[in-house]
């Protein structure tokens, strides 16, 4: 039977009020309760896609197996000049 695809909430991060940040992350639902990420998220630092984890109730999460993937993040700074 095929994987389910769907999104999770995940915990991204903590806003300065100390309230939780989530991202949608795209993953197949394994049998076995688990999810393969299958897209890198943005803001969740630690999965890549292809790796296979456990959501916890507070929406964090356990690496169950890795997927071979490295994420990288870039952002380029940007300055605008006005004459």
């Amino acid at each position: 039977m095929p994987a389910e695809r769907t999104t999770i909430d995940m915990v991204a991060g903590t806003k300065s009020s100390g309230e939780l940040v989530f991202e949608q992350v795209l993953v197949d639902r394994l049998d076995d309760g688990g999810y393969r990420v299958v897209a890198t998220p943005g803001l969740v630092l630690g999965i890549a896609a292809n790796d296979v984890v456990r959501v916890t109730p507070e929406a964090r999460y356990e690496i169950v197996e890795r997927g071979g993937n490295l994420a990288v993040g870039y952002m380029a700074a940007t300055t605008s000049s006005t004459k």
